[in-house]
């Protein structure tokens, strides 16, 4: 039978073959509301939540294609800049390198020092009198460890850079273009408040070797 609402209504049973049934009519069976769709009874929850989830689909992919186009945009800065990906040029942006710097370990401008001499490091570092694979790690400072250095020498400071290496010493070879043969370079680095004496090992065509005894800032000074 079928309802003042045009709800048809079966006790029992679904609508059968011999029900006059009709595309979007409605059937109630008891527990939930079904709708023909023209060969199956749907049900109508089934089909809410279906459409609920069709429209969450739809906002994810809204969101998935806006993320696409800024990673899009991010990676063609990247590479406008010098670096591979976006996520290589945040991390030098977070260090305040250039791509040159970032990838090649090295800090060519330092706030506070015009024309600062480049300090790089490529790795082979000596430890306990043997070469080993491991590298140190060149950053920047701020300008206040460079004024810092100037007050505390007569010298000219070429460059101050903060040196992190995976032990307590080392012998470290920077390479610092533009550094003559046998040039008179002094380092010195700060350490607990105050900057002391580091001990030059050697200074060649483009290179200064320090015997670091630890981590820090290391000013490089000619003399």
């Amino acid at each position: 039978m079928t309802s003042p609402s045009g709800i048809k209504q079966f006790e029992g049973s679904k609508p059968g073959a011999d029900d006059d049934v009709a595309e979007g009519d409605f059937w109630y069976d008891g527990q939930s509301m079904k709708q023909w769709n023209g060969s199956a009874w749907v049900d109508t929850a089934s089909g809410s939540s279906s459409s609920s989830s069709s429209s969450q689909k739809r906002e994810e992919d809204k969101v998935a294609a806006a993320l696409a186009r800024e990673g899009a945009l991010l990676l063609s800065e990247a590479i406008a800049e010098g670096f591979v990906n976006g996520a290589e040029m945040q991390y030098a942006q977070d260090a305040s390198k250039s791509a040159g710097e970032y990838y090649n370990n090295a800090v060519v401008t330092t706030p506070g020092i015009e024309n600062a001499t480049p300090v790089a490091q490529g790795g082979k570092l000596v430890i306990d009198g043997k070469v080993t694979n491991a590298t140190a790690t060149i950053s920047k400072v701020s300008v206040a460890f460079v004024d810092s250095a100037k007050s505390a020498t007569d010298g000219t400071v070429l460059n101050v850079v903060n040196v992190q290496f995976p032990s307590v010493e080392a012998t470290i070879n920077f390479y610092m273009p533009g550094i003559a043969d046998g040039a008179s370079v002094e380092a010195l680095q700060y350490t607990d408040g105050a900057w002391a004496n580091v001990e030059v090992a050697e200074v060649r065509a483009d290179h200064v070797t320090l015997n670091l005894k630890g981590n820090g800032v290391v000013a490089f000074i000619a003399k």
